[in-house]
């Protein structure tokens, strides 16, 4: 079967806890250049809320896809235990085919603790690593890369081969690890890239730039790496995108009221690459891309606010009415 859309990519559980200003509080260095979020140690403190549910970027993404109406797969390995299974479970129900998920049999399941403080989050990461053989049998119209442990980079060859034989494109989406893996590999799948999904800070982090960078001139140079399209977010500052020597600028929705912004990157870029794979034009694809995200982020958790097919269409139509996608 040649699938719509196939990702590959680590699954989590993540477990996300709220606090308050009475439980924590939020400190700014000297500089201003860090913030620190401050809780008394030695403390029993309290949460608020307490949410789990079965995340990591390429189950996100794979979510996203089968909702908004592709046929969705997911390659990924999860460890021998309750998680896993969970996930496993997870993965069905949302129609995601699983010929390729994977278990392994001794380590266990990724997890992640998200500290939620007014809508702001931290993570702490728990990431086991994997022994990662590109699987030969997967055939996909568009492959979706995002994050993976240490030694992710020993799939880049068989990917780009399996990329070529079946006439693929690639989406990218860096994790921690692929940000800062540099050799001619990665050199490699850049050039392959359709299109490339990041923050601000990973861009700067991508092409070694400081924070005083303009942001036309991160775009390309993040463009110079190689991929075809190149999709930077900014938080509360929008999102902007290059391709074919043009600039664009999308802003957010100051209606939407964020309640947690884990996944909100996951969201846009699903968003985005669901539209482009559907041949929508890269506007309609920032807008897809926008209104996914602004739904995610009323929720709690990077899945919950993932909208559906039927819904989509008409929030971009009323979205593009107020809010326009603009060269700059």
């Amino acid at each position: 079967m040649k699938y719509d859309l196939l990702t590959i990519g680590d699954t989590t559980l993540d477990t996300f806890l709220s606090l308050g200003k009475k439980e924590a509080q939020v400190l700014t260095s000297r500089n201003g250049a860090s913030q620190l979020l401050c809780l008394n140690f030695g403390d029993k403190i309290p949460i608020s809320e307490i949410h789990d549910c079965i995340a990591g970027n390429a189950s996100n993404v794979a979510v996203a896809g089968s909702r908004l109406g592709l046929n969705s797969a997911i390659w990924t390995i999860l460890g021998n235990d309750d998680v896993g299974h969970r996930a496993l479970d997870k993965f069905k129900l949302e129609n995601i085919k699983t010929k390729f998920v994977e278990f392994d049999k001794k380590r266990r399941s990724n997890t992640s603790f998200i500290v939620n403080y007014f809508a702001e989050r931290t993570i702490l990461i728990y990431h086991k690593k994997r022994i990662y053989i590109f699987p030969k049998e997967i055939q996909a119209k568009a492959i979706y890369l995002t994050s993976m442990n240490n030694s992710w980079d020993r799939i880049i060859d068989p990917l780009l081969a399996n990329l070529k034989k079946n006439s693929s494109r690639l989406f990218y989406q860096p994790g921690t690890f692929q940000l800062v893996t540099k050799n001619r590999k990665v050199s490699q799948l850049l050039i392959n890239s359709e299109a490339i999904f990041v923050n601000r800070e990973e861009a700067e982090l991508m092409t070694k730039s400081s924070r005083k960078i303009n942001i036309k001139s991160l775009l390309l140079r993040l463009y110079d790496l190689g991929p075809k399209i190149v999709v930077i977010t900014d938080g509360e500052k929008g999102a902007y995108y290059y391709a074919e020597n043009h600039f664009h600028f999308l802003d957010i929705d100051e209606k939407v009221k964020p309640i947690e912004r884990t996944g909100a990157g996951d969201a846009f870029a699903s968003g985005f690459t669901v539209a482009y794979l559907k041949g929508k034009n890269i506007a309609d694809c920032m807008q897809y891309g926008a209104v996914n995200s602004e739904s995610v982020i009323q929720e709690i958790g990077p899945q919950r606010g993932i909208l559906r097919k039927s819904l989509i269409d008409e929030i971009v139509a009323s979205r593009k009415k107020r809010i326009k996608v603009r060269e700059i």
